[in-house]
């Protein structure tokens, strides 16, 4: 099939879901399919193969209990074990998103709604002899096509053993040309698969004998890294910058659990941040300074210092390339979670009223679940209450904030 015809079918896919009345169509026909449900983390499943190796995320597991406290996916399968709903919760929002799967001997086709029954995203999924072999993705940006983009996989196989998947992102400007491009290999050996490579880099490698202890040795360096630099840090921006007043202490992690840094936000930059932004956006509900500064105000990537730890992630790298970690992702931020408790009984973030100046907490990507379970877990109530007021805020705008906010006005 030629880009082409990808691109037409991906958007006629999307453009067919993105509209409640396909939302509601495809509840009335999926949700009677269900005959059992499978309650799990949330992305336990996915029909990517090696999803979770790849991105260096934890399979989780299947749950036997679950409560309004708890983020998790409910999973419908049909008569024929094909699975065909996902209904993912959220402990939070006490809500849930709906993403279907239709399901053809060779193809599947995934439309995801959030809590709103707002069209998310569509993917398609082609089967070559039972095997996944390619997977396409429309995502539209903006309102104008320029920005919006069509990413393929294709997947290559010897045997059933897959050996590479080339990931291409083309812009609807450009079918000729990729503008982003990444090709992972695969190593197998007798006991199955051994190694994941991305270029040069090793992003997964099946672990060790005695990775158990090995792993309890790197965990503690890795803490003891991450405790002494941030320490460091916290200090020096306290001393070179004494007149900026520190809300925010968050470690910010990328998905692969291998790039660590740490955010101060202060009172200042975000101000500065929004400075000039409201003069150029319009809201259908509330003042635009105020919902602009509840958006960036937990948003570690608007206006916040930025400092690299790479002691921390040269531990994880050390380790990834040993085979000690398997499921560095999840390792970092518990390591993370960790220190920031530390630093917190040790008094860094301050004592008493001064305590609920700052907010600690983990960003990873733009996973905002771990974010308010953080939030939650380590600071005081009224921390706590105060951010989660602000998320409210974020999400309830979302129907009219993320589409709408930012539009330049004329001239």
């Amino acid at each position: 099939m030629q880009l082409n015809e990808l691109l037409d079918e991906a958007i006629a896919q999307y453009d067919h879901a993105a509209t409640k009345a396909r939302y509601e169509s495809l509840k009335e026909e999926i949700y009677p399919k269900v005959v059992t449900w499978t309650n799990t983390s949330c992305n336990y499943f996915s029909f990517n193969p090696y999803w979770h190796e790849v991105h260096q995320f934890s399979r989780g597991r299947i749950l036997k209990n679950v409560s309004e406290t708890l983020d998790y996916d409910q999973n419908g399968f049909d008569a024929d074990g094909n699975l065909i709903l996902t209904r993912q919760h959220s402990s939070f929002l006490k809500m849930f998103d709906d993403t279907f799967y239709l399901h053809t001997p060779d193809a599947i086709h995934l439309h995801s709604y959030d809590f709103t029954q707002n069209h998310r995203y569509s993917k398609g999924y082609v089967k070559t002899n039972g095997l996944v072999s390619l997977m396409s993705a429309y995502m539209k940006k903006g309102r104008n096509d320029d920005q919006s983009v069509l990413w393929l996989e294709e997947y290559e196989y010897d045997g059933a053993r897959l050996m590479q998947i080339r990931g291409k992102q083309f812009p609807l400007t450009n079918l000729e040309i990729p503008d982003h491009e990444r090709v992972y290999t695969f190593e197998h050996d007798d006991e199955g698969l051994s190694t994941i490579k991305c270029r040069d880099s090793v992003v997964y490698k099946r672990p060790i004998p005695n990775a158990k202890r090995l792993l309890k040795e790197t965990n503690a360096k890795l803490k003891q890294q991450l405790h002494d630099e941030s320490l460091r840090i916290l200090n020096e921006f306290r001393v070179t910058n004494k007149d900026e007043d520190i809300y925010a202490f968050f470690y910010v992690i990328g998905a692969e659990g291998t790039h660590i840094e740490c955010a101060i936000g202060t009172l200042q930059t975000l101000e500065k941040a929004i400075e000039g932004e409201t003069k150029i956006i319009r809201t259908k509900k509330g003042d635009p300074d105020t919902v602009l500064r509840q958006m960036y105000r937990w948003n570690p990537y608007d206006g916040y210092h930025f400092f690299d730890l790479s002691a921390a992630e040269n531990v994880v790298n050390d380790a990834i390339m040993e085979g000690i970690y398997e499921r560095y992702g999840k390792t970092t931020e518990k390591a993370c979670l960790d220190v920031l408790r530390q630093l917190d009984e040790e008094k860094v973030f301050g004592d008493g009223l001064n305590r609920e100046k700052i907010t600690i907490a983990i960003r990873v990507a733009d996973y905002d679940k771990l974010f308010e379970s953080v939030v939650k877990k380590l600071n005081p109530k009224p921390v706590a209450d105060a951010v989660f007021k602000d998320l409210k805020v974020s999400y309830n705008s979302h129907l009219y904030v993320v589409t709408d906010l930012l539009n330049k006005l004329p001239g």
